[in-house]
């Protein structure tokens, strides 16, 4: 019986912790949604320069209305179904770039960074 006690103590824990707003240092309470970079790096689990680069270059063209940003979306999901879970040589960032470069590439669309937006 304590086992359930327990067990009941720490979905309440959980269940409190999902519901009660979080006072995280300079956040606001404002239910805001992500960036689009910030999904991205942190959804993709984007870790060396060249993805960030990437990620970047990505934004841009969204930005620039070269790319739709549903495309993305589309392909930010099905990365994240494909990377096996906790192998950390195969992050969704793999599969997004590989994906999403194909998709691109049919639909003629040149991922690239905004040159205004890199200061050169």
């Amino acid at each position: 019986m304590d086992w359930l006690w327990t067990r009941r103590s720490a979905l309440l824990g959980i269940a409190l912790m999902l519901l009660l707003p979080t006072s995280g240092g300079g956040q606001t309470n404002d239910k805001r949604e992500p960036k689009l970079r910030e999904r991205l790096v942190l959804g993709l689990q984007v870790r060396r320069p060249a993805e960030y680069e990437y990620v970047d270059a990505v934004i841009d063209t969204v930005n620039r209305g070269e790319l739709p940003q549903k495309i993305v979306d589309r392909m930010f999901f099905w990365a994240r179904g494909r990377a096996p879970k906790g192998d950390q040589g195969r992050r969704p960032i793999i599969y997004f770039q590989a994906g999403l470069n194909r998709v691109a590439s049919k639909l003629r669309i040149d991922i690239a960074a905004d040159p205004s937006s890199t200061g050169g």
